[in-house]
């Protein structure tokens, strides 16, 4: 059973991400009539960052945080978030994006993440983990939701057999560019893929990262093999 706290950020999110579902398939139509689809997308962005915002916003002696920003202590959460990962699947109407949030607690002079939501608006997917209380997915069809799923890492050991998913380009038989970041984290979670590597990936979605791959089983320990800031791994490799 989920905490109350993964409770309000499911709410919050899925709340806030109601629209990308519906803006998702106005793209497919908008792709098929060949206009341009910038504008658009960054409306959306735009939209779900504000609709985070306000959502998150009722949690009591709170802040949403930034890049940059001056943390002040005394207050019992910090929210980090990235309304879409994954915005030029967004733009092409491709179904792999997500918006991220990061509840941190402020102890010892930092910020320590204690739980994460992950929403996939077009595929009807959440993923949430907490310190401690493993990684889970539940998937939504028809306004309905299934019974949560734990995730796990592959079983993979050698890495002549691994399945790498990325953002950059790399010479191997077995890699896969996804273009979201969360989105890769979420396959190494559920032992769908064994390496990430990413170069690009933002602070919200980094700790989300961590979180649900470490809570999965997973590794984010530098993997010397491979030139990459961020790497993840399901720690058998």
């Amino acid at each position: 059973m989920s905490s109350p706290l993964i409770t309000f950020l499911t709410t919050a999110s899925r709340k806030a991400s109601r629209l990308l579902a519906r803006d998702y398939f106005e793209l497919e139509q908008i792709q098929s009539s060949r206009r341009p689809t910038t504008d658009f997308v960054n409306r959306a962005q735009h939209k779900t960052q504000e609709l985070l915002e306000k959502e998150l916003s009722r949690y009591p002696n709170s802040r949403i945080i930034s890049d940059g920003d001056e943390i002040k202590p005394g207050l019992d959460m910090y929210f980090i978030v990235n309304a879409i990962d994954g915005l030029q699947n967004l733009s092409r109407a491709i179904p792999f994006f997500g918006s991220v949030v990061v509840a941190c607690e402020y102890k010892n002079g930092s910020l320590l993440p204690i739980a994460s939501v992950v929403h996939f608006p077009a595929l009807g997917e959440i993923v949430y983990s907490s310190k401690g209380g493993g990684s889970w997915m539940e998937r939504h069809v028809d306004q309905t939701s299934q019974h949560a799923a734990r995730l796990r890492i592959s079983g993979v050991s050698k890495i002549e057999n691994a399945l790498i998913v990325t953002d950059k380009k790399i010479d191997h038989e077995w890699v896969r560019s996804v273009g979201c970041d969360i989105y890769c984290s979420y396959l190494i979670a559920a032992g769908k893929a064994d390496i990430f590597l990413s170069n690009s990936i933002s602070k919200a979605s980094r700790l989300a990262a961590e979180m649900i791959i470490q809570e999965a089983g997973g590794s984010t320990k530098i993997l010397p093999d491979y030139d990459a800031k961020f790497c993840a791994s399901n720690g058998l490799l």
